[in-house]
């Protein structure tokens, strides 16, 4: 592996840690050069390379296709790499917030239709690129200051195979996101599609509007 996938960090400053979850950190960092703010997401040590099962070169691979995602409601992929011998993505930094943030109280039917038609916009460019999302949730969804929907998270898709499952399964990390999962891939995650994604898409509608999952109930309160 050394030698192949040669770590790039000089260029970066890594800063405070902005999400973390199962798969791994995401970070801010500030380009040096460029003097611009980006989001590094450093994936768990389940996603290092093990003595030839090649799981480094399908990353990078599939890697290539969240690249080519380009639309206005889906965080912008610049860069993969390495980070501390783990794979990496570089993506535009959101300032904003997430709908799953519990402060921002029940979304009105009007505000709710907007929101949801900006996530479902951004999954049919992604699904027409053959990218499933596989965590679609109130909390990988952000608002910009502008109040642009931007769905992130995407790089998750590309790890739903039986050796990473069952590493991820082994190391006590769940995938996906069960209030906001579609039933049967609870019990095989294998059987994700395009369908996961619509299933998540609905439960993250009934969440802006009433506060509560299929399953499980939310803090959100008072409605916007």
């Amino acid at each position: 592996i050394e030698g192949q996938y040669v770590e790039a960090q000089e260029s970066l400053d890594v800063g405070e840690i902005i999400g973390q979850g199962g798969f791994g950190i995401v970070y801010r960092v500030e380009h040096r050069y460029l003097k611009m703010p980006f989001a590094m997401k450093v994936f768990a040590p389940a996603f290092q390379e093990k003595e030839g099962d090649g799981s480094l070169g399908r990353f990078f691979r599939e890697a290539r296709v969240l690249m080519r995602l380009n639309h206005p409601n889906i965080v912008r992929f610049y860069d993969a790499g390495m980070y501390g011998g783990r794979p990496m993505l570089r993506m535009e930094y959101i300032d904003g917030r997430s709908l799953g943030d519990p402060a921002t109280g029940l979304y009105s039917p009007d505000e709710a239709l907007r929101v949801i038609s900006g996530i479902a916009a951004a999954l049919d460019h992604a699904h027409t690129a053959g990218v499933v999302h596989r965590d679609l949730k109130p909390g990988n969804v952000m608002l910009d200051t502008q109040g642009l929907v931007k769905v992130i998270d995407f790089g998750l898709g590309i790890f739903v195979e039986q050796d990473l499952v069952s590493r991820l399964t082994k190391a006590g990390q769940g995938i996906g996101t069960a209030h906001y999962t579609a039933p049967e891939l609870l019990d095989d995650p294998l059987l994700v599609d395009k369908r996961s994604d619509i299933y998540s898409l609905g439960a993250t509608w009934l969440y802006l509007l009433t506060g509560r999952a299929p399953a499980g109930i939310s803090v959100a309160q008072s409605v916007r």
